[in-house]
């Protein structure tokens, strides 16, 4: 049985509550521009993935991640249901 963390996806709205969180995405920085760069733009995940781990973000996200069965934040985003099984793992650490 596929027990995934996309199978358990608390839906879009949930998501979009959960990015309002964290708004203040500066994108007039080096950064921040290279962060939403290698996230093909996904702005909402940038915004998390900055609010939660500032200066260190680019290099997390190309750090494979248990709860994402060893995929990086940056292998998610190329599949809608590997860019689900994203957005669920970053809504549960909060």
């Amino acid at each position: 049985m596929n027990h995934h963390l996309e199978n358990y996806y608390s839906g879009d709205s949930a998501w979009n509550q959960f990015v309002s969180l964290y708004e203040d995405l500066d994108t007039n920085n080096s950064l921040t521009k290279e962060l939403l760069q290698q996230l093909n733009y996904h702005r909402d995940i940038a915004q998390v993935i900055y609010g939660k781990f500032g200066f260190s973000s680019l290099s997390v996200i190309t750090q494979p991640v248990p709860a994402l069965d060893n995929l990086s934040i940056a292998d998610c985003i190329a599949d809608l249901d590997l860019l689900q099984r994203l957005r669920e793992c970053l809504i549960r650490m909060e």
